[in-house]
């Protein structure tokens, strides 16, 4: 069998319309007669370049008829007046009376500092020493201040004792001022008993609004009732609680029963539910038993 290999140095040209052919001898004699085609190797070199250039393609779009319905909708949300603002006049004494609607007016809860103590002596009396004692209701003391001198004695109590714990809503307190002149005899003065059956405090775990059991509720056996004076007290609380929108809240009653407390406690979370437009699953309730000085309501917003 022959071999032969024909090297061919081709220098190719492109013309616009037509491109040039190469032949090889003999290849349709040899394919005739079934013979093996033997190896051709062609080198070439291609001097000029073919280049292409794409057109630009322009896709025309009308930007403002694909806005248009979108514009429409948002005019149509704008344009679009309330019903309880048709009628200003109907609609304001509805507004008013909506439980969502918030009272700065009511002042029956108390906020820390519970109260300032400026005693004033008769007289031309030098004090040598001095000390003030607020006492529970037992006759126990609760806090106690002290100094010396004369100078102007002004105690500011927040409302927390030795131990750092909070005075007991709806509890009854007494302050009572003890003095010792410069001849070194005593003076003593008793102040008004008070209590305080709101308390708005901070700790560290939240913010705790305390209501003294007695001053919510009616004493009932078989069913939990709100006392129908006490509603802007309730109604101030769930006004506290507007400006924590969206803080997780907890309503945790202490009562003379674990059952009782929890009755308390869900009656409580019922009403903030309503005038907050929250659901009432929303509010986090618990009971615990307690003695009677220290029966109340810990309306809780977790804001630490």
């Amino acid at each position: 069998m022959r071999f032969c290999t024909i090297t061919f140095l081709l220098t190719l040209m492109f013309f616009p319309f037509f491109l040039p052919s190469v032949c090889l001898a003999n290849d349709a004699a040899h394919q005739s007669k079934g013979e093996e085609l033997e190896d051709v190797t062609i080198k070439g070199t291609i001097k000029q370049e073919i280049k292409t250039q794409k057109p630009l393609v322009r896709i025309e779009e009308e930007m403002i008829e694909i806005d248009m319905p979108v514009m429409k909708t948002e005019e149509q949300l704008f344009s679009k007046t309330p019903a309880t603002l048709e009628i200003w006049r109907e609609a304001y004494g509805h507004i008013l009376s909506s439980g969502q609607a918030a009272f700065p007016g009511y002042t029956g809860l108390v906020e820390t500092p519970i109260a300032t103590f400026q005693p004033q002596i008769k007289g031309r009396k030098v004090i040598s020493k001095w000390n003030l004692v607020i006492t529970d209701s037992r006759g126990c003391d609760f806090k106690k201040f002290k100094g010396s001198g004369d100078q102007s004695i002004v105690v500011v109590w927040e409302g927390y004792n030795d131990k750092n714990e909070i005075l007991n809503v709806g509890d009854m307190y007494t302050y009572v001022f003890n003095y010792t002149d410069m001849a070194g005899n005593p003076h003593t003065f008793v102040g008004r008993p008070f209590s305080v059956d709101g308390l708005v405090h901070q700790e560290k775990n939240g913010l705790f609004i305390s209501i003294a059991n007695k001053a919510l509720f009616v004493e009932e056996r078989e069913r939990i009732k709100i006392k129908e004076d006490v509603f802007p007290l309730l109604k101030e609380t769930a006004d506290r609680l507007k400006d924590y929108f969206g803080l997780p809240i907890s309503v945790i009653a202490y009562g003379d029963t674990t059952s009782k407390a929890l009755g308390q406690a869900n009656a409580v979370a019922e009403y903030l539910a309503a005038n907050l437009i929250i659901w009432v699953d929303q509010i986090k309730v618990a009971s615990y038993q307690a003695e009677p000085g220290k029966q109340r309501i810990d309306v809780i917003v977790h804001n630490r």
